[in-house]
């Protein structure tokens, strides 16, 4: 209706600045379409195409406010849609589900309004709901891009006992074989399922690698003897989680202490969503970019503009990774680190950083395609300041022990459920809290699994997500945590610890299997760690005898991390600069990458030379 009202002049120009928009050059379409609207403030095609504008630029906060105004002036299916979107990408979440609801009502067989409704609805936690969005999608049209995925990520955090979701990735996958995020995604699940072998895991992981080994890499980058006269090395970090998020946790600690006389840190962020330890992390680099609106080409060429000596990726194949650029090599030497405990599958990346308990020597090494550097801890934690002080043993005051999980419900496999059912019927009286447990269907598949295995709903207490100060503070209800199998925890088991509460676990044989292990070793708490699963149940009955032994280690819990190399950032860090200067003086002297040892100390790096994997 607006257009037939439009003025020959406007519409010229509006036509002009389309063009400009698709071709990229967004100020000059910006600056005309201002033009326009100062003249005709209510022109809402012109707030339309200056709200593409600010999408294109990844502006989407803005974007949302155009759409906004054009919807107001000159509603349309088409800005609705738009602006949905533009508020799933500013999370929120709320009024993208009621945009995306109005449209599925005027229009029940567009099926991607169906799609984006499910999207909005699983970010809310209504996962359920979502399932049946994206199903209904796909029955209207099943080669929509990236519904199969959603739905298997929607299924994966609904506990999916069944297996469904790796059966839709890799439905998914026959169509869209060269979708390197749907891979990811794949491999993400496949981290998860219990039936799996290192080896297994490791050739899925490889596929990934081979699925980009087309990929064009830049030039080569040869060593510059006139480099050795710069001072610090040019450090760059990859992550979409450098927010409220558990490598924020991880990596913070390391950016405050790194010698900047020898290293600068440079962050390329891949991710819109910004808080306030987004802020504290920006203020912690040298330089920062935001790569989240670049294609991997021009985020590849920005990297390799910056001259950047060391690339370390911390996402793996988590959500928002950026691996398809680590395959161009931007970076002389490459290394995954924090984010993804398992190979990237890229012989574009160099090393993997991790610890000896976490990755036995000789023991995983096979499963890697990168060269693993063993640092004195894998990591360090730094807790929030302001996490609430230790409570008393709830035993103690209840006359029962009450057993814990605060893992995501993709790791809720039946292995880990019936470990833990197994646990509760050895223990009676006892109860097992779990969380977060937002959505309706989900408590009741958790309920219904429980009862199949002889356990009624009577000892579960489910909570549903808490924000991070409340969740803390949960702990206080909880006498000792239980592990999951195949993907076990990780910053979980650290605030867990850090909040007086040990874990239970196994040491597996996969590094996902080892990462409470990692901390309670490195804790001096082996008597949480069982061999197997009967030995798992053992420990757990005798803990729960044995109140007044955990109110000695809940008391103490705190001063012993204080002391131990999880919380000396120092030590960590400067095992990773040890490491860093290792790999980047062999990269110098022409020489492959290679297995590395950081000593306990951090003060020597032990090079174990070994055949590259095929």
């Amino acid at each position: 209706m607006e257009a037939a009202a439009l003025g020959s002049a406007a519409q010229a120009r509006l036509a002009v600045v389309r063009q400009w928009r698709l071709q990229g050059h967004l100020e000059r379409a910006q600056a005309l379409c201002q033009q326009l609207l100062t003249r005709q403030p209510a022109l809402g095609a012109a707030w339309h195409e200056l709200g593409l504008i600010d999408r294109a630029a990844g502006r989407h906060g803005l974007a949302a406010q155009r759409f906004a105004h054009a919807a107001r002036h000159a509603p349309s299916d088409t800005v609705l849609a738009d602006l949905g979107a533009a508020l799933l990408a500013t999370r929120e979440h709320e009024r993208a589900a009621a945009i995306w609801q109005d449209l599925v009502a005027r229009n029940p067989d567009a099926a991607p309004h169906h799609a984006n409704h499910g999207v909005a609805l699983a970010r809310l936690g209504q996962l359920g709901e979502a399932v049946a969005c994206y199903r209904r999608a796909l029955a209207l049209d099943p080669a929509l891009p990236g519904v199969r995925s959603n739905l298997a990520s929607a299924l994966r955090n609904l506990g999916d006992p069944e297996g469904l979701a790796l059966q839709e990735y890799e439905r998914a996958l026959e169509t869209a074989p060269h979708d390197h995020r749907l891979r990811s995604n794949w491999l993400y699940a496949s981290s998860h399922q219990c039936d799996l072998s290192p080896a297994e895991l490791y050739r899925r992981h490889r596929s990934y690698g081979l699925a980009l080994a087309d990929v064009p890499r830049l030039p080569e980058v040869r060593p510059d003897p006139a480099q050795a006269s710069r001072r610090r090395l040019r450090i760059g970090f990859v992550s979409a989680d450098l927010r409220s998020h558990a490598v924020a946790f991880f990596i913070k600690p390391v950016w405050q202490t790194i010698d900047r006389s020898r290293f600068e840190v440079w962050v390329y962020a891949n991710s819109p969503v910004q808080d306030e330890t987004t802020s504290a992390l920006r203020a912690l680099s040298d330089a920062w970019c935001e790569a989240h609106a670049l294609s991997d080409e021009a985020l590849a060429a920005r990297i390799r503009a910056d001259g950047i000596d060391v690339l370390v990726d911390l996402s793996g194949h988590t959500a928002g990774n950026r691996l398809p650029v680590f395959a161009r090599k931007p970076a002389p030497v490459q290394a995954s680190w924090i984010g993804y405990p398992c190979s990237t599958g890229l012989p574009a990346i160099d090393y993997l950083f991790t610890d000896a308990f976490m990755a036995p020597p000789g023991a995983v090494d096979e499963n890697f395609v990168e060269k693993l550097v063993r640092l004195p801890a894998a990591v360090c934690f730094q807790p929030p300041a302001w996490a609430p002080e230790v409570g008393p043993l709830p035993a103690l005051s209840r006359g029962h022990i009450t057993f814990g999980s605060f893992h995501r419900p993709a790791k809720l496999t039946e292995r880990s459920l019936a470990r833990w059912a197994a646990v509760l019927q050895a223990v009676p009286g006892a109860v097992l809290l779990l969380g977060p447990c937002d959505d309706a269907e989900m408590q009741a598949r958790l309920r219904a699994r429980f009862e199949a295995h002889g356990v009624g709903a009577e000892r579960l207490r489910l909570h549903p997500r808490r924000p991070l100060a409340e969740y803390l503070a949960l702990h206080g209800e909880i006498d000792l945590m239980l592990d999951a199998c195949e993907f076990s925890g990780g910053t979980t088991s650290a605030h867990a610890v850090w909040m007086g509460v040990p874990v239970l676990t196994v040491a597996g044989e996969a590094m996902p299997a080892r990462q409470s292990a990692t901390i309670l070793h490195h804790l001096g708490l082996g008597g949480f760690i069982a061999a197997d699963e009967h030995r798992f149940v053992e420990r757990a009955v005798a803990w729960a005898a044995a109140p007044h032994e955990l109110v000695s280690i809940r008391a103490t819990l705190r001063q012993r991390i204080r002391s131990l190399p999880l919380l000396q950032d120092h030590l960590v860090t400067r095992g990773f600069e040890r490491a860093l200067a290792c790999a980047w003086q062999r990269w110098r002297d022409g020489l492959p990458a290679a297995a590395m040892t950081v000593s306990a100390d951090a003060t020597r790096c032990e090079v174990h030379e070994t055949a590259q994997m095929p």
